[in-house]
């Protein structure tokens, strides 16, 4: 997994000549986000559909 630091700069390289600050920030977000999902994974923190279901139908 990358470090935050290069993260940044492999953003910086993707992102267009015309892209906006608010394009930069939301990409990060979605990276952060990305990232927590893939820790959340790893540390078997998710649930699978069977206790999905369970959940949503005690709404």
């Amino acid at each position: 997994m990358k470090t935050v630091k290069e993260e940044v700069c492999s953003l910086g390289e993707r992102l267009s000549i015309n892209a906006s600050l608010d394009d930069a920030m939301y990409e990060l977000y979605v990276i952060d986000k990305i990232r927590k999902a893939q820790d959340q994974v790893r540390l078997g923190l998710t649930k699978d559909s069977v206790q999905l279901k369970e959940e949503i139908e005690k709404w």
